[in-house]
């Protein structure tokens, strides 16, 4: 939602037991930092922005492929009989990243494309796609790049043929 700070209503509205999740405090406060604000209501927050951007990347990613959604895009955020392709998404991102003026979709971008990633897939022993799901993207080697933009920099940074071809196929 592009929210910094979080209510417990928020957090409610989303699925997200406040009390549940304290007897789960020591991984919670990894991650959210719990404030009084204004009138002593609680307020929470991501300890890092970039937790905030991997967590949105997840969730995206698990729509698609355990899902069959595509919630970058609100005409395909509900579940439908056609297969959502991952090149799909990583399209609809990327399109979306390159029109942020400020960046603000970089980091989100890279976390995306990167759990698409096969390596990471092996890594994770396939917890995060259904086998046989959905092909994820195979692992750049070499080759011209195509450039997105760096969220420290502002400048572009490569990005692996592999991938941009993939998204340019479909």
């Amino acid at each position: 939602r592009g929210n910094l700070i979080f209510y417990e209503e928020d957090l409610r509205e989303s699925g997200i037991d406040v009390s549940e999740a304290s007897v789960y405090s020591g991984v919670c406060t990894e991650i959210f930092k719990e404030e009084c604000g204004l009138g002593e209501e609680k307020v929470y927050c991501f300890v890092h922005l970039s937790i905030q951007e991997y967590l949105a990347a997840l969730f995206v990613f698990h729509s698609c492929v355990n899902e069959n959604r595509n919630v970058l895009r609100a005409e395909e955020s509900k579940p439908c009989s056609d297969r959502v392709q991952l090149s799909e998404l990583h399209r609809t991102a990327v399109d979306q990243a390159l029109e942020s003026k400020n960046g603000h979709l970089d980091l989100f971008l890279r976390f995306l494309l990167g759990l698409s990633l096969d390596s990471i897939q092996t890594l994770l022993g396939g917890m995060l796609m259904q086998t046989g799901s959905r092909s994820s993207v195979p692992d750049p080697q070499t080759g011209s790049r195509s450039s997105v933009p760096d969220p420290q920099t502002g400048s572009r940074s490569p990005v692996p043929d592999s991938q941009t071809e993939q998204i340019k196929e479909h």
